[in-house]
């Protein structure tokens, strides 16, 4: 066996395991956003704040916290009504946030806060609040990936 064979055996071996590497082992795949929810009551003053009694979680003095896995630059974080999802091709959503730039990476939100780099799709709009027993679907985004999460308010 000469030098050109064995050279060209081992670059053959290389480019298939190279191969196998990248289509057997998701190492190039970008993790997935896993998404958690926490309902929780707020920090509430001795003396009642306006933002203490109108929540945006609809029950006054509770917070719902949103959790990521992983550190992320959202571009979109919207809240709709589960049943509207699953009734209306094109549901409205009740809180609707949009980057238009680069956003810095976070971890975790609450429904209804500022979210640094994100603002309203329309000027001026809250969050609707949510009402208690029912579910919703958060849906975040993304420059390259989407995630989804359903959640509910407790009675």
């Amino acid at each position: 066996m000469n030098k050109r064979n064995l050279t060209l055996i081992v670059l053959l071996l290389l480019i298939v395991s190279a191969a196998a590497i990248y289509l057997f082992k998701d190492w190039f795949k970008a993790e997935p956003i896993h998404i958690a929810y926490m309902v929780r009551p707020a920090n509430m003053a001795k003396k009642p704040v306006a933002r203490d009694r109108f929540a945006p979680s609809g029950k006054p003095g509770f917070n719902v916290t949103f959790s990521l896995n992983q550190d992320v630059r959202l571009t979109a974080v919207r809240v709709y009504p589960l049943a509207e999802v699953q009734t209306n091709q094109y549901p409205q959503p009740i809180w609707n946030m949009v980057s238009e730039s680069n956003s810095p990476p976070l971890k975790s939100f609450v429904y209804g806060g500022k979210i640094r780099g994100l603002h309203p799709s329309v000027k001026g709009a809250v969050a609707d609040p949510l009402a208690p027993g029912q579910s919703y679907r958060l849906v975040i985004e993304t420059k390259d990936q989407k995630a989804e999460r359903d959640f509910q308010m407790p009675r």
